[in-house]
């Protein structure tokens, strides 16, 4: 509820809070915590507010955002800010809304997974974690449960700087933070494969038994790729990925796909606010109450032509005065008239006095002329300018 102190120890520059977690329980960072969907006062969008109840020096906060906050990576979630406030330690990230973790999938869900699918993967978070190692810094919180999937297969890396915080007394070197983030996309990798999930503390024998269970799973390329990432081969980062050339290749033909298709889909997209925009323009101008001191201005001359294109489009009638409902011809229409076709139509009053022959050209350059006259007198604070096409 509204009144619950969960939502009391939130910052008041944060709002609009809708609980993620709110059970304060040593989670999977060992320390108690409560997650939010949160917006700022001070930026647009949608973002993710996790609280410890941990006491932290400022300094140490202030550290860790300088350090993380010049990462910029599509495979990791940013980190927004990390600050300490009612004396609790706060992070914000990011929020992804629609996502699910790698754990929800595969180990609750039990969803299905194809190799080409697993190689994907493994590119996606060799490459965050190349970015992550490029910036100067360490990953530190890969595991299942902390890697986001969103709904186009994309992996999110997420609690970037977290660790680094909590653990921030027990300094290790940076040499051996790297090696460790290597192995842990081995282990994240063999987890999601063979179902049981590993890490760090994880047995020998449960290790063997989920490597015995990905063996007869996949290719053995993939398979020594991974048994070499979790036993630590000592190699960096960049020998690792310099050694996966082509299938980085086949993960950006892939991606270029995506793309392609988001870019016919913008195209649609853009079409139809082109005649968004004309049809604005035409309501604006027709059948206005009074233009000045002229009430018959949207009546005569330009404007009297878009009010018999207005029914020639929208108001088409059978034989027997039933109407017409045609989708295709009102689209054809604003296409035609965007383009300014040549093509010409005949226009006719409804009670039939008046027939006008004119071009889709000449109908928008009348549009153009009433639109710019109605701008010509708009108050400074009135309708905004629409640039014509």
């Amino acid at each position: 509820p509204p009144s619950s102190h969960h939502y009391k120890s939130i910052p008041p520059k944060y709002h609009s809070a809708y609980p993620l977690s709110l059970a304060l329980e040593s989670g999977s960072y060992g320390y108690p915590s409560s997650l939010f969907s949160v917006r700022s006062r001070d930026a647009e969008g949608w973002f993710v507010l996790r609280r410890f109840d941990v006491k932290c020096s400022p300094k140490i906060a202030s550290a860790c955002i300088t350090a993380f906050r010049a990462l910029r990576s599509p495979f990791c979630i940013a980190l927004k800010s990390c600050f300490v406030s009612n004396r609790a330690l706060f992070f914000l990230h990011d929020y992804l809304p629609g996502c699910a973790t790698m754990y929800d999938l595969y180990f609750e869900k039990q969803t299905s997974l194809n190799e080409r699918t697993l190689w994907s993967y493994l590119v996606q978070l060799l490459l965050g974690v190349r970015s992550v190692h490029g910036s100067g810094l360490a990953v530190r919180c890969l595991k299942v449960k902390r890697v986001l999937i969103t709904r186009d297969s994309k992996l999110k890396i997420g609690g970037l700087g977290i660790v680094d915080v909590l653990e921030f007394e027990d300094r290790k070197r940076l040499e051996d933070l790297r090696r460790e983030d290597l192995k842990d996309v081995g282990r994240v990798i063999l987890s999601v494969g063979s179902r049981i999930e590993v890490d760090k503390a994880t047995s020998p024998e449960m290790v063997k038994k989920a490597i015995e269970s990905f063996g007869q799973l996949y290719s053995p390329e993939m398979c020594n790729l991974v048994i070499g990432l979790v036993g630590g081969r000592g190699e960096s980062i960049y020998d690792v990925v310099a050694g996966l050339g082509h299938r980085i290749g086949d993960e950006v033909e892939a991606r270029m796909d995506v793309c392609e298709g988001l870019d016919r889909c913008l195209a649609k997209e853009y079409e139809s606010g082109r005649s968004a925009r004309l049809l604005m323009k035409m309501n604006m101008i027709l059948e206005r109450p009074e233009m000045s001191v002229d009430k018959r201005w949207s009546e005569t001359g330009d404007r009297y032509v878009l009010k018999l294109f207005r029914d020639y489009v929208f108001h088409q009638c059978d034989s027997n005065g039933e109407p017409v409902m045609d989708l295709g011809h009102v689209v054809s229409c604003m296409n035609k008239l965007d383009a300014g076709d040549l093509e010409e139509v005949c226009l006719s009053s409804r009670d039939g006095q008046a027939v006008l022959v004119v071009s889709y050209g000449d109908v928008g350059r009348c549009l153009e002329a009433a639109y710019e006259e109605m701008l010509g007198r708009s108050t400074p604070k009135g309708v905004e300018r629409v640039n014509s096409y």
